[in-house]
């Protein structure tokens, strides 16, 4: 016995603004990020020329995104690519769409140094808007880490209709 999901669970465009790192632009700084710590660099690059090269000294300092459209209840893809040089976690913060609360706030543990990782999340919008963003943040201390191919993108459900039982008839 199996089930069958026809789901079609396509994604939404792109709502991220440069999450290539191509462009030296749509990084703000998050906090107080140490001198030269929010940069476009070619030292550790995924995809294309650039990733966006982090160095903070202090913990909660990290990038934060341009702002982008949510709507409320919606589900999210959050991907991105990082190469850790000096710590082995990430905290990551998703802000909803009204900017009034964190749809995601939380830490990403056993990264390993020196290779590129992809982390995925999954995130429901608390409170549609066009005041969402996301940053990437230390929560503990200093570190150094490049981020590259970032990408927020709404979860398109599809019709649940197409499920399928198959067995036991």
């Amino acid at each position: 016995t199996h089930v069958e999901d026809l789901v079609d669970t396509t994604l939404g465009s792109e709502l991220i603004t440069n999450g290539d790192m191509e462009l030296d632009a749509n990084w703000a700084d998050y906090g107080v990020v140490a001198t030269d710590g929010n940069v476009r660099s070619t030292e550790q690059v995924h995809g294309g020329t650039y990733s966006r090269k982090l160095i903070t000294d202090n913990g909660n300092d990290g990038i934060q995104s341009d702002t982008f459209t949510t709507v409320t209840g919606k589900v999210y893809k959050l991907s991105f690519w990082i190469y850790t040089v000096s710590d082995t976690d990430i905290s990551i913060g998703f802000r909803n769409g009204a900017n009034g609360a964190w749809n995601l706030d939380a830490q990403t543990s056993g990264l390993s140094t020196g290779v590129w990782q992809n982390v995925v999340k999954y995130v429901t919008d608390s409170s549609g808007g066009s005041g969402a963003y996301i940053i990437f943040y230390n929560g503990t201390g200093s570190i150094t880490q490049y981020f590259d191919d970032v990408s927020v993108k709404e979860v398109q459900m599809g019709n649940h209709g197409a499920t399928t039982f198959y067995g036991d008839e």
